[in-house]
């Protein structure tokens, strides 16, 4: 009988939002999960996964902290896929204390993917990027289309992207990076704007709209971002 390989993956910011979404397609797959996030386990009603799955298991680990930790846990995991989708997000924060966004985004991300280039097994590592760093657009775009951060925070994700281009470029890393806009679906935490409308909604409420509604946006399930995945 010709054993089956095990199939391991291992997610680094996987308390969040997309995250689960992933990790439950994972689960289907029947996938090992080893989950890094630097926050506690989720709320049940934003977990789309069951924790007690004997396939999943967790540590709460800060990429801005204890970096060599996690790298200790991937030599040792030696997972086939590194799906990174640590970040500082919320744009409009981001001007406000610009440094916190460049520590985690540039910084500390730039030392993890510089630690992960000297592993010694074979791995394919996916960047959750974001389209942000296009800046203001309003016609469609390829992925190679010139950045134009306009934000701290989409600045902040440029510098990963192109330091994880170059390690790409040179063999260091086989890696992809994705640039999902606008995702929304179930286990949605209330303060994104499709939940929040639906919550207004319900509740009776007048939505305030960040830029005062002028912007237009595409939206995508981000089931539909996982399953590209």
């Amino acid at each position: 009988m010709v054993k089956r390989k095990v199939k391991k993956a291992l997610v680094v910011g996987s308390n969040s939002f997309s995250a689960g979404s992933l990790i439950e397609s994972l689960l289907k797959k029947n996938f090992y999960v080893i989950g890094i996030s630097r926050s506690k386990i989720n709320n049940k009603k934003f977990q789309r996964f069951s924790l007690g799955n004997k396939n999943y298991k967790f540590y709460k680990l800060d990429i801005n902290k204890n970096n060599n930790k996690i790298l200790e846990i991937i030599k040792s995991f030696k997972p086939g896929f590194i799906i990174n989708y640590a970040s500082q997000s919320m744009v409009g924060q981001s001007w406000k204390h610009p440094e916190d966004w460049f520590l985690t985004n540039s910084l500390s991300t730039i030392k993890l993917y510089s630690g992960l280039s000297k592993q010694n097994f074979k791995f394919k590592l996916i960047h959750i990027s974001t389209p942000e760093i296009y800046g203001n657009i309003k016609k469609k775009v390829i992925e190679n289309n010139n950045y134009n951060p306009t934000t701290p925070y989409a600045v902040s994700r440029v510098t990963a992207d192109q330091y994880l281009k170059i390690l790409n470029d040179v063999g260091k890393i086989d890696s992809c990076s994705i640039r999902a806009s606008n995702v929304y679906g179930e286990y949605q935490r209330l303060y994104r704007i499709i939940p929040k409308t639906i919550y207004s909604i319900l509740k009776k409420k007048k939505l305030n709209l960040d830029g005062g509604g002028i912007s237009e946006r595409n939206f995508i399930h981000i089931d539909d971002v996982s399953n590209a995945t």
